[in-house]
C-alpha cells in the first residue's frame, strides 16, 4: 500500500546555478558543435596528427568553422580568403618538419 502521507520529493539543485549557458548567439552547443566538426576533420581527413603542427590543424579548422555557414562567397571565395590571409607570409620546410627545433633539442641532450 502506498503511503500518500510522504511528500512528494523537490527536484536536485542544478550544480552550477550561477553560471549561463547562453549569451546571445553564444553558447556551449556551439562550443561542442566546433570540437566535434574538429575530431571529424582530425579522423576522416588526417587520421593522425603530430602534436608540432597541432595549432596549424587547429587554426585550419578555427577557419572553417568560422566560414562554414557563408553561402553568399561559396567553395571558391572561402578558398580565395584563405589565398589572402597567407600573402606574405613565408613557411620554409625546416620550420613545417619541425627541424631547427629538433635540432636544438639535439643540442641540449648533448
Amino acid at each position: 500500500m502506498r503511503n500518500l502521507a510522504r511528500e512528494p520529493k523537490e527536484p536536485a539543485p542544478h550544480p552550477f546555478p550561477s553560471i549561463p549557458y547562453v549569451r546571445g548567439r553564444v553558447h556551449t552547443n556551439g562550443l561542442e558543435n566546433f570540437w566535434s566538426l574538429l575530431k571529424r576533420g582530425i579522423k576522416g581527413t588526417y587520421v593522425t596528427v603530430e602534436p608540432f603542427h597541432l595549432a596549424r590543424y587547429l587554426d585550419e579548422q578555427t577557419f572553417r568553422f568560422n566560414n562554414r555557414d557563408n553561402e553568399k562567397i561559396g567553395d571558391a571565395g572561402r578558398f580565395a580568403l584563405a589565398l589572402a590571409q597567407i600573402v606574405g607570409k613565408r613557411l620554409t620546410y625546416d620550420e613545417l618538419t619541425g627541424k631547427p627545433a629538433m635540432e636544438k633539442q639535439r643540442h641540449m641532450l648533448n
